[in-house]
């Protein structure tokens, strides 16, 4: 058939095939994460930097919204009133207006200048990829710490460590 690819023949060295891995640190030397571990301290070191911030983001994506996060969301930023967006394509969980809400940010949207020039960054449930720069500098501050939080490990293990990782439903946290 035409336009059909042929077969693919991938060869992988043995001593890579037999290599044992620890999956408790990440390529960059930053501690994996799994569910179900404690993150009381981790929440502490949250509540700290945020504290200590001058201008911290929330970037609230599609995790918290299927963790039906919308309430916690809203009374979290009653306690830390810090400005929250949603990356472009996800599932938004602001369901009542609120002042903090700065809107959507990514590709379509331009960027955001609140990304570039928060010195703190809560990232809830959202992906690590181009709408929000990867997490990485030009898009944020070089110095910018970044924090996340997500139910799925894998998630949280993609790409450059964030300063705090939280492994759990982005509601509860």
């Amino acid at each position: 058939m035409a336009g059909r690819p042929g077969p693919v023949h991938l060869t992988l060295p043995t001593d890579v095939q037999t290599t044992d891995v620890d999956d408790s640190v990440n390529s960059d030397g930053t501690e994996a994460q799994s569910p179900g571990l404690d993150n009381g301290q981790r929440i502490e070191d949250v509540a700290e930097l945020l504290a200590e911030a001058q201008k911290p983001l929330l970037i609230a994506g599609s995790g918290l919204y299927y963790a039906h996060g919308e309430a916690a969301l809203e009374g979290f930023v009653d306690g830390f009133p810090l400005p929250v967006v949603t990356p472009i394509w996800d599932r938004g969980c602001v369901i009542e207006p609120m002042d903090v809400f700065m809107g959507v940010v990514g590709a379509a949207t331009g960027g955001a200048k609140l990304l570039g020039e928060a010195d703190v960054i809560l990232v809830v449930g959202a992906q690590r990829d181009y709408r929000v720069g990867y997490l990485q500098h030009p898009a944020i501050r070089a110095d910018a710490k970044v924090v996340r939080v997500d139910v799925d490990a894998d998630a949280l293990n993609q790409g450059v460590g964030a300063v705090i990782s939280i492994c759990d439903d982005p509601a509860q946290v």
